[in-house]
């Protein structure tokens, strides 16, 4: 792709876990404008108009939200979902008001219906209600799909939406708190090692099964849908312009902790802690519609967990 220096491509959330993949797969080919939470409050409406204002932007890809893992969706649900919610609603608005190009939305695969049938395929997106803890803030999210429908089919506005599975990879965060499985689980295991702990516990029974992606093929995928106009044959019109970013493969937790824990080198015991939720039993993505666009994620879970670790012990 050659190097498109007349198009602005704002990207939100830009300093975040995959906002920095993003900026590195559009580096070469945009002329981009990376914003953060210190440069512009998206849920202040006037300071999200002030950014588009002064950048005047012809792509935008939205990633700035609320995130969290189990633990943090639980404690803080009316937050994740006001915060979502607004960002969510702030972002499309101004994006029909200084008529942008198009604009590429990035949402969480937790707004799945919990018992949607694995491989989940984007038409089941409405089938259902999300998994309990992170439903608020996932909903909030998924007002974005009703957004995309609505905004074009009233003002013509342009978009994408992308739905990775489970992204993990460099610059991911690692507390332990409000983090997700991977980077939780290399920052337990890491830390059990270094203290010689014998045993480790573990939320759930280690059975539920997740699709594991790295963030950084994922942000590859970006451009493609920046420069083409990408819809599906779908009979629900909203859904038309959604499309999985998946390995289409499945991993048990169980699996996962024991891989950490070899590339660690934790050696102790894993235990499982059944009273704490693990969510839904199988959640992988369908690729499809991916696997249509010619779009692929190469990076082998096994080399992908050893490159973040890499990176997690020279940052941490």
């Amino acid at each position: 792709m050659e190097k498109t220096l007349s198009m602005k491509v704002l990207i939100t959330g830009a300093t975040g876990f995959f906002g920095k993949h993003v900026t590195k797969a559009l580096q070469p080919h945009f002329q981009l404008f990376c914003v953060g939470r210190r440069d512009f409050d998206l849920l202040d409406p006037a300071r999200a108009d002030a950014m588009f204002l002064e950048i005047q932007p012809n792509i935008v890809v939205h990633l700035a939200a609320k995130v969290g893992g189990i633990l943090a969706n639980k404690s803080y649900p009316a937050e994740f979902f006001y915060k979502n919610m607004l960002i969510t609603a702030n972002i499309w608005e101004l994006s029909k008001k200084y008529a942008i190009d198009k604009l590429i939305y990035v949402m969480p695969g937790c707004a799945y219906p919990k018992n949607a049938k694995s491989p989940i395929k984007e038409s089941s997106l409405w089938d259902g209600y999300p998994d309990e803890f992170p439903a608020p803030g996932a909903l909030a999210k998924k007002m974005g799909v009703a957004a995309a429908y609505a905004y074009r089919q009233q003002y013509g506005l342009k978009s994408s939406i992308i739905i990775p599975a489970n992204m993990y990879g460099e610059f991911d965060n690692f507390n332990e708190y409000d983090s997700h499985v991977i980077p939780a689980l290399i920052s337990k295991m890491h830390k059990a090692k270094n203290n010689n702990v014998k045993k480790l516990t573990l939320w759930g029974s280690g059975n539920a099964v997740r699709d594991f992606i790295y963030a950084e093929d994922v942000a590859k995928c970006i451009p493609h849908f920046i420069t083409n106009s990408i819809e599906f044959e779908c009979e629900n019109p909203s859904l038309k312009s959604v499309c999985n970013i998946s390995s289409g493969t499945g991993y048990s937790i169980r699996e996962l902790a024991n891989l950490i824990g070899e590339i660690v080198g934790f050696s102790g015991e894993i235990a499982w802690d059944l009273s704490k939720p693990e969510g839904p039993s199988n959640k992988v993505f369908d690729n499809s519609n991916m696997k249509k666009l010619k779009l692929d994620c190469t990076t082998c879970l096994q080399d992908g967990i050893r490159r973040t670790y890499e990176w997690y012990c020279k940052n941490y």
